[in-house]
């Protein structure tokens, strides 16, 4: 997050690329995310364990990051 933002002491500019960059980084873990949950039902299907498994903590991590950069976004000001 940019410096002081939390403060509204940068540029309302800043603060607004601030937010569509999030919001692109934000889109682009959702995007694997579903990808992943449709991969983590085609292991399942294929009884392979170890690739559902691992595919699992790979979307855990994804939802982890999506969530601290929702949390993240800088208020509309």
């Amino acid at each position: 997050m940019v410096q002081g933002s939390s403060r509204g002491s940068i540029p309302s500019t800043a603060n607004t690329t601030e937010r569509v960059l999030l919001n692109i980084v934000v889109s682009l873990h959702v995007q694997v995310i579903d990808q992943l949950r449709g991969a983590i039902d085609k292991f399942g299907a294929l009884n392979d364990a170890g690739a559902q498994d691992f595919a699992t903590e790979v979307l855990q991590q994804h939802e982890k990051m999506a969530w601290k950069l929702k949390s993240s976004r800088p208020q509309k000001g």
